[in-house]
Order: structure tokens, then sequence, then C-alpha cells
């Protein structure tokens, strides 16, 4: 009987070896909760609700809740323009006049 308990435990350790060496795919959300694809976006709540009524982004529904598409989230950001930021200039230091 103790054998058998130590080719149990043996057999134990070899799978939990193994399986601490598969990785799982993450999985990522289909859908969104519309203060979660606001604050995805950076926008504001009432900004997706504009955007789900003009058809910029796609919902659907579940139950009585009203859900963002992740993949109508990431075409929406992928259509933005890109930022055409200026470079600051540099200010010059003021030399102070010793007295």
């Amino acid at each position: 009987m103790e054998v058998q308990s130590l080719e149990m435990e043996r057999l134990a350790v070899l799978v939990a070896d193994r399986l601490a060496n598969v990785s799982l795919p993450q999985s990522r959300p289909l859908l969104v909760r519309i203060p979660d694809a606001a604050a995805m976006i950076g926008r504001g709540v009432s900004f997706v609700y504009e955007a789900l009524g003009d058809g910029r982004l796609k919902g659907v529904k579940s139950d009585k809740r009203t859900l963002v598409t992740m993949s109508s989230l990431q075409e929406y950001a992928a259509s933005l323009p890109p930022a055409e930021i200026k470079p600051i200039p540099k200010r010059e230091r003021r030399r102070e006049v010793a007295a």
C-alpha cells in the first residue's frame, strides 16, 4: 500500500510540474460595459452613447444591458488620425544681474 501511495505522489509531482510549464492563452473580453468602453478609449460615457447612436461603435443587448463590442472599439481607435504634436520651444534662461 505504501508503494502505491509513493507512486501516486510521484505522479502528482510530475503532473504538477507539467502543468506549471503549460501557458494558457489569455482570454480578452468580446463585450464590455459602457463605462469600461469609455475608459478604454479615453472618452466619457456620453461620447460612447453618441458613438453607439451614430454607428461609430457597435453595441449589443444582453438582457437589459447594452454592451460595446471590443472589435468596434479597436476599429474606432484604428480610424483615428495620428497626433501631430509640435515640439515645445526651449525658453532662454534669464541671467540675473549682480547688484
